[in-house]
């Protein structure tokens, strides 16, 4: 059977749209790259007078000193659009990633959750964002890890993570000079999991977001790492889709999943 013309033109624009609809797939829930902390910045003496000055305008209900935008490397262009506009720019997937977080909360509101994500890029900056989940993130994992006989080398000086490796603790807790192989680590900590392959945990309390993981609570159960880390890393979106919200709902709490009560979060780690 032949096909005429115009049913030869109608094939090939189908079978166009699917090859971009399956891109589009591909490009939406493929890893994206970790993100990238920055190195420390200096602001001109006029944007700091400037972002003091806005602080006030947009009546901000925390505020962020500019020692510290600069200690954490937000850039200079960032901090001009925030005093020309009162809220920090978010990447698309960022911005998606607190949705998540919002949604999560266990008294979830959801006339109140545009006005709470409008809040958030109001305070935080995504470098600053990223920083406090993480803190917390590394916290509970040395935590944890120490109830294994395992801890990360600490600089006492800088508070840096040494090595490349995990280490084994005495029996009175000190550290030892015995470094762990990487690639046994859920052996030794039971429900600890590499979310890709083997590497050094102890990066994210250097902010290095290139070693994702899983840790296991008290009991044993893996604990996952939540939407804020996973967009960290690189992951996001990692888990299943969530069905209890029609708000961008792509990704999805997980019954052990540490993304915090987004409500807290502000005076958790500030």
């Amino acid at each position: 059977m032949k096909l005429n013309g115009n049913k030869k033109i109608l094939i090939a624009i189908i079978g166009l749209v699917i090859c971009i609809f399956i891109l589009y797939l591909l490009n939406t829930f493929s890893n994206k790259e970790p993100f990238v902390s920055n190195s420390p910045v200096v602001y001109s003496e006029s944007t700091i007078k400037e972002y003091k000055e806005s602080l006030i305008k947009w009546k901000v209900s925390m505020t962020i000193p500019a020692e510290s935008l600069q200690k954490l490397g937000v850039p200079e262009n960032s901090v001009k659009q925030y005093i020309s506009t009162g809220s920090w720019d978010w990447s698309p997937e960022l911005t998606n990633v607190v949705k998540q977080m919002i949604m999560n909360e266990p008294n979830y509101d959801e006339t109140k959750a545009a006005q709470q994500l409008v809040d958030a890029q109001k305070v935080w900056p995504p470098e600053y964002f990223i920083l406090i989940f993480s803190t917390g993130f590394a916290r509970d994992f040395k935590s944890i890890a120490n109830t294994k006989k395992l801890a990360c080398n600490i600089d006492q000086t800088t508070q840096k993570a040494i090595g490349n490796s995990m280490y084994t603790l005495d029996e009175s807790g000190k550290i030892t000079t015995t470094p762990v192989d990487n690639s046994t680590l859920p052996g030794l900590m039971p429900g600890f999991k590499f979310l890709s392959k083997p590497c050094n945990p102890c990066n994210i309390i250097n902010y290095n977001y290139d070693c994702p993981f899983a840790y296991p609570d008290t009991n044993g159960k893996t604990i996952f790492p939540g939407f804020l880390m996973e967009y960290a890393w690189g992951l996001y979106p990692y888990s299943k889709p969530n069905t209890n919200s029609n708000i961008n709902s792509n990704n999805t709490n997980n019954t052990n999943n540490t993304s915090p009560d987004f409500s807290s979060l502000l005076d958790k780690f500030n």
